[in-house]
Order: C-alpha cells, then sequence, then structure tokens
C-alpha cells in the first residue's frame, strides 16, 4: 500500500446511513473508506465531495444538488434495495442488473488482512434490549488474532475446536422460522439461548465471533429468506469453530463451502434436519468433517472487486481522479 502522503485525494461524503454509522468504527462502518483508501488519501467532506455514499436509513439526495462529478454510490445491507438517482448500486442479490454489484452484509464484517488497525473495533452486544453494535477499544497489538480476520478464517479448519456445549440461540427478534426450529430441537435436547428471545441461561452472549466457540452448533437463521440475501449470522459461527445450523438464502453455498454447515435446504422437512443434527452430535468423526472443511471454496476478494467496480465509475464522471501508473 502507497504512503498515505503519496496518494491522490479523494473527497467523501455518507449519508442515510444506518444508525449510528461511524466511519471511525471498523470493520462496518469503515469498509468503503477502507476500500478507497487502498489506492487513494480519503478526505472526509460534506462540501462537494467526490463521492457520496448512501443507504436505506433516511431520503435519497437530491440530484438537483449534486455536483455532476459526484460519483452516487448506493448500498444497502438489508433485504431490500435503495432507491434514488445512484450510479452504482451495491445490494445483496446480484441479479443480472446494470450498475448493481453483490456486497452481501458478511463481507463488511470481515477484518480483512491488509486493513489497517488504527479505529476502534465493533463487537455485537446481546444484552439490555438486544442485538447492536458497540464499539470497543480493542487489543490492537493482539489484532492478528482476532477470530473474524480473514487469515484465521481461512485457517480455522487447521484449528479445531473442542466445545462442551451443545447448540447456541442468541437473537432478540422473533421471526417464525427460528423460533419454531429453536422450539423442535429444544424438544430433543436442550439449545442454550443466550439472547433476549427465549433466554433459558441467564446470561447474555457478548461477541459472537469470540464466545461461539463454547457450543459445538449455532442456530444461524436469517430474519428472512431471500436468494441472495446471507449476512454475519453464517460467518460468524463459522469464524468461531462453531458449526451452523443454517436457513438463509441459497447464495450461501456460493458464499461458503456447503461442507462446512448445516443446511437447513438439504432436507426434505425440518424433522430430518433435526435428525441429522442429532446424528452429528451423537457421532464425533461427523463434527470433526464439518470442522476440517475449510470455510470458503475460494478466497474472497471483495475488497478489490468493490474498488474496481467503483473507480470504474469514477474515473468516467471525474477524469482528474485518475490513478497515475505508480499509484495503481
Amino acid at each position: 500500500m502507497l504512503d498515505e502522503n503519496m496518494k491522490k485525494p479523494i473527497k467523501i461524503s455518507y449519508s442515510s446511513m444506518w444508525p449510528n454509522y461511524n466511519p471511525q468504527v471498523m470493520p462496518q462502518d469503515y469498509f468503503f473508506e477502507f476500500v478507497l483508501s487502498q489506492k487513494y488519501q480519503v478526505l472526509y467532506c460534506d462540501q462537494d465531495p467526490d463521492v457520496i455514499i448512501y443507504s436505506v436509513f433516511g431520503p435519497s439526495p437530491d440530484i438537483s444538488k449534486i455536483n455532476p462529478k459526484t460519483l452516487v454510490i448506493a448500498y444497502s445491507g438489508e433485504p431490500f434495495d435503495v432507491q434514488g438517482p445512484a450510479d452504482i448500486v451495491f445490494g445483496f442479490h446480484g441479479e443480472n442488473q446494470e450498475n448493481y454489484f453483490r456486497l452481501p452484509i458478511w463481507a463488511l464484517w470481515i477484518h480483512w488482512d491488509n486493513q489497517p488497525w488504527k479505529y476502534k473495533l465493533t463487537e455485537t452486544s446481546h444484552a439490555g434490549q438486544g442485538s447492536h453494535h458497540v464499539a470497543t477499544s480493542g487489543n490492537y497489538e493482539n489484532s492478528s488474532v482476532h477470530p473474524m480476520r480473514l487469515s484465521n478464517i481461512l485457517k480455522r479448519h487447521t484449528n479445531i475446536n473442542h466445545a462442551d456445549k451443545f447448540c447456541n440461540f442468541t437473537y432478540a427478534r422473533n421471526s417464525r422460522e427460528r423460533v419454531e426450529f429453536f422450539l423442535l430441537l429444544n424438544q430433543k435436547k436442550k439449545v442454550d439461548s443466550t439472547g433476549k428471545l427465549f433466554n433459558n441461561t441467564g446470561y447474555y452472549l457478548g461477541s459472537k465471533p469470540h464466545d461461539l466457540s463454547s457450543w459445538r452448533f449455532t442456530l444461524a437463521f436469517e430474519n428472512t429468506q431471500l436468494p441472495g440475501y446471507v449476512t454475519e449470522k453464517l460467518i460468524e459461527p463459522l469464524a468461531a469453530g462453531s458449526i451452523p445450523i443454517y436457513w438463509g438464502g441459497n447464495k450461501s453455498i456460493e458464499d461458503f463451502n456447503p461442507d462446512s454447515f448445516i443446511n437447513i435446504a438439504d432436507f426434505s422437512n425440518w424433522s430430518a434436519a433435526i435428525d441429522w443434527i442429532m446424528h452429528v452430535e451423537n457421532t464425533p468423526s461427523l463434527q470433526q468433517k464439518y470442522l476440517q472443511a475449510p470455510v470458503f471454496k475460494a478466497n474472497p476478494c471483495y475488497p478489490q472487486q468493490v474498488f474496481s467496480a467503483i473507480y470504474n465509475k469514477l474515473i468516467l464522471k471525474n477524469p482528474a481522479l485518475i490513478l497515475d501508473s505508480h499509484d495503481s
């Protein structure tokens, strides 16, 4: 990566992002700055920015007030797309659509290996009113050991976790599918609920990537089932070394190695899925097989993909931002 002082400056501005959005909190809120900072010196500026990035948590930008040279980027990590005057859209489904690129929300939760650790880390808290993100000071000297760091995810299958508890269920939001499955599996063997919903432990889980390592299985159910909608609910237990029991988008088997998790979609009904889960629970060699499977079929490279998509549009809008040969 180039020295910051040698990079060409680029001005960016955010609007209508998720609540408490702070680009100095990583990894989720910092992702787009990180993407651009690999080649540019990123400056925050709401006056005549080179790039505007907006989401679904407020009004769309007023195109009449935007410089024609400004690149307008829309991003949604929700199960619905951003509306408005975007030049380029990042979202969940990845259908063949001009100027639309799939960027699943789980990609923003990874600590990419060349991502600088200069900002506070975000962990997930499940106490009080339910799941929310909180910034923590982090231990930057030991940042290389964080479970969500890409290099650690890639080698997780070589460092097998030996958990002493059966299955975890950590949710605040009540959705029919996850509740029904939890209740059915709980009839077979107690499932530890460590969130607000159906809490039966008196304990509220802190950081999923760290704490889920205590359980052999984790119920990883999305809020809704849409083809490309795959969130951090799958990557967190995978990173922790807990076998996810996943219900969600069918692109999960494209994003992740299907041998590394139990996919509810592979079974004719929930009873069959639960029978298999209990069989795996009683067969340590099958547990080892899931845990020894690499998390990914191919290494993800979303920062590079997102940068290329943005850059190709950016230089058409504003040729002054074309990178010199020594920058690229």
